[in-house]
């Protein structure tokens, strides 16, 4: 029996614990949480982006993944993110271990993160994230309502030393993120 069909009136979901299943187990994917409006689960990229169709209400998503991802699984997880979530407000991604040595670039998170009523934006991971101050206008062009951004590694994970921010930001930067994200405060 799905966790889901038991409780079907649930607004708020956090699951943890070793189990890459999460999804599968709880119901996600044949839409037994359409009230969910916030949930906050360990688990792997692939799992989850496979259930986002059936998570329409969802508002708040925390995702901290326990498995080693590739870029294309972070892309797929994103895009998927955009298409069927369309009313997020706060998302969340975080490695809880070691995570991908690819690069994301921030072209790649402009191509996806399209959520205008994104408020909270953290992507969290240990590894290389690589853009300039033109990308990261480009990202935050699309989120006129963001009040949080954080974008690099979780400060809680170990990240190994050949694994370096590609980063090319200046402090030029600031009038165009206040500019386009007058609300952002952190």
């Amino acid at each position: 029996r799905k966790i889901g069909s038991a409780i079907p009136a649930v607004t708020r979901l956090q699951l943890g614990g070793p189990s890459a299943t999460w999804p599968t187990e709880a119901g996600f994917e044949e839409g037994l949480f359409g009230t969910l409006t916030s949930l906050t689960i360990e688990a792997n990229l692939t799992s989850m982006s496979s259930c986002f169709p059936g998570l329409p209400a969802l508002k708040k998503l925390s995702i901290y993944s326990i498995s080693r991802e590739d870029v294309s699984t972070v892309d797929r997880m994103l895009r998927c993110a955009s298409q069927y979530l369309p009313s997020l407000e706060d998302l969340i991604t975080r490695a809880v271990n070691e995570a991908i040595r690819d690069r994301i670039t921030f072209t790649m998170l402009t191509q996806h993160v399209v959520m205008r009523k994104l408020e909270t934006f953290c992507f969290g991971w240990p590894m290389m994230l690589e853009g300039s101050n033109d990308d990261l206008i480009s990202l935050i062009s699309h989120m006129p309502d963001l009040k949080n951004l954080f974008l690099g590694p979780d400060p809680n994970i170990k990240v190994d030393s050949n694994i370096i921010n590609n980063m090319e930001l200046t402090l030029d930067i600031l009038p165009a993120i206040t500019h386009h994200c007058p609300k952002l405060r952190y």
